[in-house]
């Protein structure tokens, strides 16, 4: 289940919107990783919408050249055995500094799969609704 978001925002959780729940992911991720800048949480925002799954714990999250991006897409992959992510972006230049700090591809999947997760929970309370007499 979600985290409970701090008592000065209000979102709705149950809401379709999905600015609503990119919000809720977005502060989710702030809390895991408060150390982190803004503009790395308005990155992984905007990386969510460009992300799509590949397989069990593989996505590809497309290259913006607006975001500095110079390859056209990247592959992130999560390994459960470790429970670490791992993106393609880490062979390139400056690979070892953006392993280190969390590149913002990998942030974008982390929200895409707290945004997917919420919309399940929705869908199944709304199945639950629906069975229910």
């Amino acid at each position: 289940m979600p985290s409970k978001p701090p008592e000065d925002i209000t979102i709705d959780l149950y809401s379709k919107n999905e600015e609503e729940l990119v919000k809720y992911a977005l502060i989710q991720l702030k809390t895991s990783f408060p150390r982190k800048k803004d503009s790395w949480l308005i990155r992984a925002a905007i990386r969510c919408f460009f992300t799509e799954e590949e397989g069990k714990n593989r996505w590809r999250v497309m290259g913006l050249e607006e975001l500095g991006d110079v390859y056209p897409y990247y592959r992130v992959t999560f390994f459960e055995t470790t429970g670490r992510y791992y993106c393609t972006c880490f062979d390139t230049s400056y690979g070892y500094v953006r392993r280190a700090r969390i590149c913002t591809h990998i942030a974008g999947v982390m929200v895409y799969r707290r945004v997917k997760s919420m919309l399940q929970m929705y869908r199944e309370m709304e199945k639950e609704k629906e069975s229910s007499p």
